[in-house]
């Protein structure tokens, strides 16, 4: 898998220093809610820093158009 690449922008012991595990996953600590909140009241907006590296996927045919597709090939024939 030459093509593949990965970005690890922080560690497990990070993400359990900064975030606390719940039964709906991992949440922010109150001080992160409070920054960020205060980022929003002072910006208007907060930065994300967000890339997609994989490329366009085309979709996947369903398996009733595929069906149909052939029943009209048999029926023009």
């Amino acid at each position: 898998m030459a093509g593949d690449t990965f970005l690890v922008e922080c560690s497990d012991e990070e993400v359990d220093k900064g975030f606390t595990k719940t039964s709906y996953g991992y949440e922010p600590s109150g001080a992160e809610v409070v920054r960020l909140y205060e980022a929003l009241a002072q910006d208007g907006t907060l930065n994300l820093a967000w890339r997609w590296e994989l490329g366009r996927r085309l979709p996947t045919p369903s398996q009733s158009d595929s069906q149909s597709e052939k029943e009209e090939e048999e029926s023009e024939k």
